[in-house]
């Protein structure tokens, strides 16, 4: 099983915490580009999603979370979540 789910603060964060404590694999989608983790609380998260899983982004280095890219990113999660892995 891997979870799927953006890096925010909260049930995201705990989702991804609890799956990494479990030693299972997990991606995280980003809000921005690959360059921005968002929240900036999430960082050593990331670093750790990128030990035993990955993070995934629909944009370019240099965006920045926007509204619109936050909402955004419910859709690529969708997709991945959709992805034979």
């Amino acid at each position: 099983m891997i979870i799927v789910s953006e890096l925010a603060k909260g049930i995201d964060a705990v989702a991804h915490e609890t799956v990494l404590e479990c030693g299972l694999k997990t991606i995280a989608v980003l809000v921005g580009g690959l360059q921005h983790i968002y929240t900036p609380e999430n960082k050593t998260l990331a670093v750790e999603i990128l030990k035993h899983g990955a993070l995934v982004s629909e944009f370019p280095l240099g965006i920045k979370h926007l509204l619109l890219v936050i909402f955004l990113s419910g859709i690529v999660s969708s997709a991945v979540c959709q992805w034979e892995l």
